[in-house]
């Protein structure tokens, strides 16, 4: 779970923006929680990020409504929260960890039957974001099932784009490429958690999968689905991070060419496997080693986004922003990749609509274009 500092959302458990979404943690039922802090005050992350740490605190003792009305209850899970996420310079993250003792899924009729109640309120786009996304139905059909959902969830009319967040890599169930393929509302999208390449960290973060298999895996999802868009977030500072594994790391990012990568800092908190790990990286080390991560990933993203140029994209607009209606194509997920930004001047569109955008110009994370005018 992430949270952008600038927009605060968090979302509990496998709440997303538009949808609760297909498992969630252990409890004795189901517990959802969306909600926003005022961050304006927190200038500084040394001196500030106790106080936001309270406030989310506070507000997990609340209980709050999400769009589709659901009861929340009082939420169970503990949590620890990660300062410094990095997705893109120009932001500052906080990471959440939930822990719960095991996962649940929720039944397929139940989701599509949630999914309907959505799509006649408007809604265009669901994630289905989890813990271990890939393990879905493991539980309760005694074997995974998250093509069968997408199948079922890809029927629902009024559902444009399904979107997959937090797939865990090790064990990477191949089904799941071929219902991206034959499903055209599932996004050619695909966000998976690697945290590392080198296999002596991975190892050490019990990551079960390694660099090998990881690199086959990336190779795979791009033969079967050869528009796909990989989303993946990695680790730096993990303790006993050699500058060779970190180097590993940075030959690995260069070499696999993500379409969105986001970096984040090892941060030594209990309950974690690690905490019984020395964290003997320097914190101003984990910082210089982000930055070089991102570095890598912004030449990366410059040069696939120039790329787009000239080209014409299906785009859902989110919000008008100064001079610019803003939206994202199916490649991008909310809040944390990129956006598509056209003039309001000589330009209309409705916010929450879809539209065909041909792109005119690019930066690291932006597109530039203009609209598709319908005949």
């Amino acid at each position: 779970m992430y949270i952008n500092m600038k927009k605060i959302l968090f979302l509990l458990a496998c709440t997303s923006i538009f949808w609760v979404a297909c498992t969630n943690t252990k409890a004795t039922k189901p517990k959802y929680l969306e909600g926003t802090v005022d961050v304006n005050e927190l200038s500084s992350i040394d001196n500030k990020f106790e106080r936001f740490r309270q406030q989310i605190m506070g507000h997990f003792s609340n209980t709050a409504q999400v769009e589709s009305g659901l009861d929340l209850g009082e939420p169970e899970q503990e949590f620890i929260i990660t300062p410094i996420f990095k997705n893109r310079p120009d932001e500052f993250w906080v990471y959440l960890e939930f822990f719960s003792p095991g996962l649940i899924s929720r039944p397929i009729d139940q989701l599509v039957a949630e999914a309907e109640n959505l799509a006649r309120k408007g809604v265009k786009e669901i994630m289905l974001i989890a813990q271990e996304l890939t393990y879905y139905g493991l539980d309760i059909y005694k074997k995974r099932e998250l093509p069968k959902l997408l199948d079922a969830l890809s029927a629902v009319k009024g559902i444009e784009w399904i979107r997959l967040h937090y797939a865990y890599p090790s064990k990477f169930p191949m089904e799941i490429f071929d219902a991206i393929e034959r499903n055209e509302s599932v996004a050619n999208y695909l966000d998976i958690p690697l945290q590392h390449a080198s296999n002596g960290v991975l190892k050490r973060m019990r990551r079960q999968i390694t660099r090998e298999e990881t690199e086959a895996l990336i190779v795979a999802a791009r033969e079967k689905v050869p528009n796909i868009g990989i989303r993946t977030t990695m680790l730096v500072g993990f303790p006993g991070e050699t500058e060779e594994e970190f180097q590993e790391l940075c030959d690995f990012v260069e070499r696999m060419q993500f379409e969105r990568l986001g970096v984040f800092m090892y941060s030594h908190e209990e309950n974690t496997i690690a905490y019984d790990l020395e964290d003997d990286i320097p914190a101003e080390v984990k910082q210089e080693r982000a930055n070089r991560v991102m570095e890598i990933q912004m030449e990366i993203s410059l040069a696939k986004n120039e790329a787009k140029i000239g080209k014409t994209f299906k785009v859902l607009f989110d919000r008008k922003e100064g001079e610019h209606f803003v939206g994202r194509t199916e490649y991008d997920s909310p809040e944390v990749d990129n956006e598509v930004l056209v003039p309001a001047k000589d330009n209309y569109v409705r916010i929450g609509d879809f539209a065909m955008v041909h792109i005119v110009d690019a930066t690291e994370y932006d597109l530039y274009g203009k609209l598709i005018k319908e005949n």
